[in-house]
């Protein structure tokens, strides 16, 4: 196990410092505050920087191995930029396709929600439950969900495959939620959940190696640079949609989908785009948050390192000296490093950045979930919370029903 240390207020940037490193018989790791979390067995173990076990959280026969992990919580900054844990949990998933989690913000990690399996059913003609076991898992800041993607075997003598469905645990309620990107042929891959807004989860799809030729195509919303794509001039704001088929001979980009997961309906997708559109180089001449440009070589988007609103941030590789309108760099040395790249979610796209606080952020989203599960009066009401100018069109909505659904629909569309 290495540990690095990685200051991005250096410029130029430093390379990454050493600060740990000693053996380990780890499958999986997460870092939070001074400790390093360690899936080793039927265990987790929690080291410090010099590979010293500080304690250990175990799991049961039924569980299985630990297979995933993931840290989140709460931090305070202090005096001197000193930072102190309010709340963290972390979350494993296991080779048995349980999660179970861990409330790690005192001296004694204690448990926070029980081992919970997230596949369940029976095979027609009877018989046991397929065998699942956990590929990727993430809990929120406050430890009240868990999304995990998995893997499952029908038989024990069949092989794994890789689950079409999302899956969230809400662990108030001990409830299961699921969205099955299966009709769309696209697998779900690292499930990232906002730090603030915690009903927010992003996911990256990628198409599925079975899909059938002639496989009904996803329609997802591009993001692009001209009027060529249907966008508002040259901000790199929303534009049409667009569709792309797994039998394209170009590779298909990966899909950055959002939902909600929502006490009553679910998990609802709040969005899906497609990002490889934001990878080329374009120039904002609007002043008005032009988040997705870059200047250099055209970069590839490899795929979803997480939300933290309103921004979506994604990992690209191919761009040389590469640097975002924001002023941060690639990470790392030479052609072949990787740049991490932010793209704005719809609701914020043109927005300048100085009019994007947090009441406005938490008013956007909160419309953004109204009006994915159809309460048009919260809504308009969550709208109304919104100063700046961009939400002033909606303000003019009817209050009729199904003019107001469509009045706020078509704005949402078009303004962001």
């Amino acid at each position: 196990v290495e540990i690095y240390e990685f200051d991005a207020s250096d410029r130029p940037l430093a390379p990454p410092k050493l600060v740990g490193d000693f053996p380990s018989r780890a499958t999986a790791a997460a870092l939070w505050d001074d400790h390093i979390y360690l899936c080793v067995g039927a265990r987790v173990e929690v080291a410090n920087y010099i590979g010293s076990i500080q304690a250990s959280m175990g799991l049961s026969d039924t569980d299985g191995e630990a297979s995933a992990i993931h840290v989140a919580g709460s931090v305070r900054s202090g005096a001197g930029g000193a930072t102190a844990s309010l709340a963290a949990y972390v979350a494993v998933g296991t080779s048995r396709g349980f999660v179970k989690s861990w409330d790690i913000s005192r001296q004694e990690p204690r448990q926070h929600a029980r081992a919970r399996r997230l596949v369940a059913g029976i095979p027609a003609g009877g018989g046991e439950a397929p065998m699942s076991r956990v590929t990727s898992v993430s809990i929120t800041a406050d430890g009240s969900r868990i999304a995990a993607t998995v893997e499952t075997q029908p038989q024990p003598s069949a092989s794994w495959s890789r689950s079409a469905s999302i899956y969230v645990y809400v662990v108030e309620t001990d409830q299961v939620q699921a969205h099955d990107f299966g009709p769309a042929h696209r697998l779900p891959a690292r499930p990232s959940w906002d730090g603030a807004e915690t009903r927010l989860l992003a996911v990256e799809t990628r198409p599925s190696p079975a899909a059938p030729a002639g496989a009904p195509k996803l329609e997802v919303r591009a993001r692009g640079r001209g009027r060529e794509r249907g966008t508002l001039g040259n901000r790199g704001t929303v534009g049409d949609r667009v569709s792309f088929t797994p039998t394209d001979s170009r590779p298909p980009p990966p899909h950055a989908t959002t939902l909600f997961s929502t006490p009553e309906q679910g998990l609802k997708v709040r969005d899906s785009v497609s990002p490889q559109a934001d990878a080329a180089p374009a120039a904002d001449n609007t002043g008005g948050g032009g988040d997705n440009d870059h200047t250099g070589r055209e970069a590839e988007v490899e795929g979803l390192l997480g939300i933290v609103v309103p921004h979506l941030y994604l990992i690209t590789t191919g761009a040389s000296h590469a640097e975002d309108t924001a002023g941060e760099e690639q990470a790392g040395k030479g052609g072949d490093a990787g740049l991490v790249q932010r793209m704005r979610l719809r609701e914020f796209a043109g927005m300048p950045e100085g009019e994007i606080d947090a009441a406005t952020s938490h008013a956007l989203i909160a419309f953004s979930y109204h009006l994915t599960v159809g309460e048009m009066d919260e809504a308009h009401r969550a709208v109304k919370k919104i100063k700046v100018g961009a939400a002033q069109p909606m303000r003019a909505c009817p209050v009729d029903k199904a003019r107001q659904r469509r009045c706020l629909t078509r704005l949402t569309r078009s303004a962001f």
